[in-house]
């Protein structure tokens, strides 16, 4: 291997660990969010998958960012909420 390849490969992988660490901000924001609306509105994780229709262990997960949650289920909780 090359040094200019070197180089792109440790550009590459920086920048994939920037995204990563991005990603993985705005997942425990948006968790840290979600629970906190949950707890303004006195609900359990258990009343939250009855009304989401998520698994309870899913929406901890949310809360704790350890799910990237789409775009869709983003919208189930926002009609919730």
């Amino acid at each position: 291997m090359n040094n200019e390849t070197y180089c792109l490969l440790i550009f590459v992988y920086n920048k994939y660990s920037f995204v990563l660490m991005i990603n993985e901000h705005l997942l425990k924001e948006f968790g840290a969010r979600i629970r906190q609306l949950r707890i303004e509105k006195d609900m359990s994780q258990e009343k939250l998958s009855f009304a989401t229709g998520f698994h309870r262990t899913y929406i901890g997960m949310t809360e704790r960012g350890e799910s990237n949650i789409s775009l869709s289920n983003i919208v189930i909780y926002i009609e919730v909420y």
